[in-house]
This record gives C-alpha cells, structure tokens and sequence, in this order.
C-alpha cells in the first residue's frame, strides 16, 4: 500500500493515496492560523473511540467563531495530504527480515505492518480494516506490489490524475503486444495451441490499483474464491475498473532474469 500519516506503533492510521497527491492549497487563507490543530486531531484519531465529530466539537468549544464541521473536516483532508509521504508495507506476522535491515537513511518514510495474511486478498484486507478507524470509506487506496520495484513517477501521477474524478477507479496496465495463445495438453500430455485470442481486447495488468477504501474493502470482503488482484474484486461487484496506460520499465520481477533487468532500469535513473 502506499499511505501516509505517524507512528509506527499503530496499525490504525492513515492508508491514504492522498500522500501521493500534489500539496493542496487552503480555500481560504485565513483558515491557515487553524493548521496546528490538525496535527493534534491527526494524533487523536489514532486513539481507539476518537471521532472527528469529538474533536470538532472540544475545538468549538474553545474557539466558537472557529471552522464550521464540514470545513473542518474539509480542512483536516487538506492538511493531511500535505504531509511527508510514509510507505507502509504489509508483512507477515513474525517476519524477521525486515527488521534486520537498516531503514534509517529513508528518514521515518517507511513504516512496516505485521498484518499479513495467507493470500494477497487476506493481506490487502488486513491492512484495509486496520486502517478504517482513520480513514473515510471515500479516501483513495493505492495498492502496489512489491515485486514491482522500478514503478515510473509519470505512471503513478498519470494513474492519479485519471482517476481521482472516476467513479470507479482503476489500475495501471498495458496493451498486449504479443500474440495470445491458448494451450491444452494432448494425450501424451505434451501442450498444444488450442486457439489463438484477439489481443486487441486484452491488457496486462499493473499496479498500483486504485479505489476507495469503502469500495475495495467491500468488494475484498465480498471477494470469493483466488484473486490475483484488486480490481478482480471490484470487478465481481459488475463495476469495470479504467485502465490506465503504464510502461514497459514497471516489470514484475517473477524470473531469476528479472533482476539484471530491474537493476538496469534503477541505475539508468541515476
């Protein structure tokens, strides 16, 4: 996932793609004196029985002619999409090996979750509900694999830019390029071509893919028999997912050979 917010002691912040959004301005200027609180309402939140409609109201109380709750609220999105950018990974309980590695030179900006589970749904889930006592179900999610270490910058502001105004959201993918076939085994057990596809239909799915927390907590929890990726989820509730286009330098490293290749791609961005 790739979220923002603090402590890395809670499992129950913010997985917001907003952290990837560019720093929003105030609507009015003259609300900005207002900042500092959202820094304590963003602390409280994470507490176990905080609303925001609490915290709202203890503000009032201390400043009557303050923001208004819809514009506070308004207002705390606004704040929390301007802080530092923090990616959350989500990993097996007990998983040791991240531990051993010295993070220090990212500054704070990584934070792990020992929330794993058996299969990518159950992960994705796990980490969807720890963080719904902090995020809205409107809130954008964006969810990506690891294994695709070599994600462009230009793909996932493009996949953020299209889809912030869709009604559904979307992945990166890409057109298939190569000729699509079907196999089956003969009875000797050797694999045959069994027909060809129309590539023209067909794309390569991607990630990071992009939904509302709501909505793609929903749908993973809906979600039955192997999923290979979120928006088959979402696909099964009968929504249709956009596609964005991607590139070719966001591989998934699957094969031995994928590594020299990915090697390649970082240090030709040195």
């Amino acid at each position: 996932m790739l979220p923002y917010g603090r402590g890395v002691e809670r499992c129950n912040e913010d997985f917001v793609v907003g952290a990837y959004y560019r720093f929003m301005e105030w609507e009015d200027r003259s609300q900005a004196s207002h900042a500092h609180y959202f820094a304590v309402v963003h602390a409280e939140l994470a507490r176990k029985g905080v609303t925001r409609w609490l915290l709202w109201s203890e503000y009032k109380a201390a400043h009557p002619d303050g923001l208004q709750y819809t514009a506070f609220c308004n207002h705390y999105r606004r704040w929390r999409a301007g802080q530092c950018a923090v990616l959350r990974q989500v990993h097996a309980p007990g998983d040791k090996l991240f531990e051993s590695i010295n993070w220090g030179a990212l500054g704070g900006r990584i934070e792990p979750l020992y929330c794993g589970g058996a299969t990518r749904r159950d992960s994705v889930y796990n980490g969807l509900v720890a963080a719904m006592a902090a995020v809205d179900a409107d809130d954008w999610i964006l969810v990506h694999d690891a294994a695709r270490p070599c994600l462009p910058r230009a793909d996932l502001e493009r996949l953020i830019a299209e889809c912030s105004g869709d009604a559904v959201g979307g992945l990166l993918a890409l057109p298939v390029a190569d000729t699509v076939k079907r196999a089956a085994k003969d009875e000797a057990g050797a694999m045959r071509v069994a027909g060809s596809e129309d590539r023209q239909q067909l794309w390569l799915a991607q990630t990071p893919q992009m939904f509302r927390a709501g909505l793609l907590a929903q749908a993973l929890k809906d979600a039955r028999g192997a999923l290979t990726d979120e928006a088959s989820a979402v696909e099964a509730m009968g929504l249709r997912p956009r596609l964005v286009t991607g590139s070719r330098e966001n591989l998934k490293v699957t094969f031995p050979e994928d590594l020299g290749i990915a090697e390649a791609i970082i240090a030709g961005r040195r």
